[in-house]
């Protein structure tokens, strides 16, 4: 559900158009929560809904640089490697550690 649809079911509960208990069986969440969201709308209004990772890169991204060079490697040096093997030669030769599933992703 997202943060728009749980802040306008919070602000119905204020403005006593449906009732606590309601409110918990729209949001999959128990009476406890629903009051602990009450409480967090009333002090710091729609900010409270926002997750605080939202708009942060992750910290395991790997640069469009790196990527691009992995990519350029595969296809120039390492085209008849499979990826396990390539995975292998990208650490001992390149010192570049990446997982076995992000290669698949090419």
């Amino acid at each position: 559900m997202n943060e728009k649809k749980r802040m306008e079911i919070i602000k119905d509960v204020i403005d006593q158009k449906i009732t606590k208990e309601s409110a918990s069986i729209k949001l999959c969440q128990t009476i406890r929560n629903v009051n602990i969201l009450i409480n967090k709308y009333k002090k710091n209004g729609y900010i409270a809904f926002i997750h605080k990772n939202t708009g942060r890169l992750s910290c395991r991204r790997i640069s469009s640089d790196i990527s691009q060079k992995i990519i350029k490697l595969y296809k120039d040096e390492f085209c008849d490697y499979n990826y396990k093997h390539f995975q292998e030669k990208l650490l001992e030769n390149y010192n570049i550690k990446v997982s076995y599933t992000y290669l698949l992703s090419f």
